[in-house]
């Protein structure tokens, strides 16, 4: 993580280095789908348990973006983004317990080529580390429960389609995918002993629409 972080923190500076660039706000709005897959080891001997619980709903973000135009065809850009989400996993069982899982604020940074079709479109494609505020949640008075909530970091991919709708606004198109880091956590019981021990790796795909100024 720490060595891509590096190479795009270098290839942005390359490419700011010997050409003048321009700076870009925006916003997008789309839809998103959250995965976790659980995987449950039991202390006491039960056999392993593997889950799959999904989270759909909107989603926004803000972005900012420095482009450097290296020729008349092709140009990258460094890209800061901070989204949010009121998506939210949940269950209750029979046990009985409650189950929450979500991701509701995400933060990205990276690096965004494109290839410029004509005056008016582009195509672009994203690379960078992204980090996710994930939480699991479980409450049971008679099984296990846990909390855990925090930071993790992952890595983050996509691309998209922009359109100029004057000369310093623009709307685009994207697709983009993240995955994270593994997680790993005990729950406890009602006596404080450690019952299972889970480990989870989050997913997230989003798609949608954003508009873009440039100064």
């Amino acid at each position: 993580m720490k060595v891509l972080a590096t190479l795009l923190a270098s290839s942005v500076l390359l490419a700011t280095s010997a050409h003048a660039g321009e700076w870009g706000v925006g916003l997008e709005l789309g839809y998103g789908k959250q995965t976790f897959k659980p995987h449950y080891t039991y202390y006491g001997g039960h056999p392993d348990d593997r889950f799959t619980n999904r989270a759909y709903g909107p989603e926004a973000a803000l972005f900012a973006e420095y482009r450097v135009h290296l020729s008349p065809v092709f140009s990258v850009g460094a890209l800061g983004r901070v989204g949010g989400t009121p998506s939210e996993w949940t269950l209750d069982t029979n046990e009985p317990a409650h189950l929450a899982y979500d991701i509701p604020v995400t933060v990205a940074l990276s690096v965004v080529p494109a290839v410029h079709l004509d005056d008016m479109t582009a195509l672009f494609g994203e690379l960078g580390v992204a980090g996710g505020y994930v939480r699991h949640r479980k409450d049971s008075p008679v099984w296990s429960s846990y909390d855990q909530r925090g930071w993790q970091a992952g890595l983050v991919v996509g691309g998209g389609v922009e359109r100029a709708l004057t000369e310093s606004v623009s709307a685009r198109a994207f697709f983009r995918y993240t995955a994270y880091q593994e997680r790993a956590f005990n729950s406890v019981g009602p006596a404080g002993n450690a019952v299972e021990r889970i480990k989870d790796a989050p997913r997230a795909v989003s798609w949608g629409l954003g508009l873009m100024k440039r100064f």
